[in-house]
């Protein structure tokens, strides 16, 4: 199983004080005959609809050399591909520190991650709350 990171809790504290129950920790998805290990799978009922809207939440991270952050995409990429496979109704988000965001912006990288449909879940780890949730 993979190992927890720095803000896991936060992210899980986050999710709680926004209304989400969380449902895996970690979510196991299975990929070709091994495991991979989505930290968290969480539902929230929304008033607006029926049914409940589902999430994971991938990784967060503090620093992001490219040398980095491209294992964390291609993770990324594999683990959205096996969840629809298993559980098509849920909708993977990578969980991102606010100014870890801002450093995307400036380096001109959300344009290359928007094409290939990355949904980020934005929080502030001081404030513990969520500040935005890409689509």
């Amino acid at each position: 199983m993979a190992n927890k990171d720095i803000y896991h809790d936060t992210v899980k504290r986050v999710l709680i004080k926004d209304g989400w129950q969380i449902t895996h920790d970690p979510l196991t998805v299975a990929i070709g005959r091994r495991d991979g290990y989505i930290d968290l799978g969480a539902e929230k009922i929304c008033a607006a609809e029926h049914n409940g809207r589902k999430l994971q939440s991938r990784k967060s991270f503090t620093y992001i050399p490219l040398a980095r952050f491209v294992p964390r995409l291609r993770q990324y990429l594999l683990y959205r591909e096996a969840l629809q496979i298993v559980e098509p109704e849920r909708i993977l988000y990578l969980a991102v520190r606010h100014a870890i965001y801002e450093q995307l912006e400036r380096e001109q990288l959300r344009d290359l991650l928007d094409r290939q449909q990355i949904k980020f879940v934005v929080f502030d780890a001081e404030k513990e709350r969520i500040v935005e949730w890409t689509t």
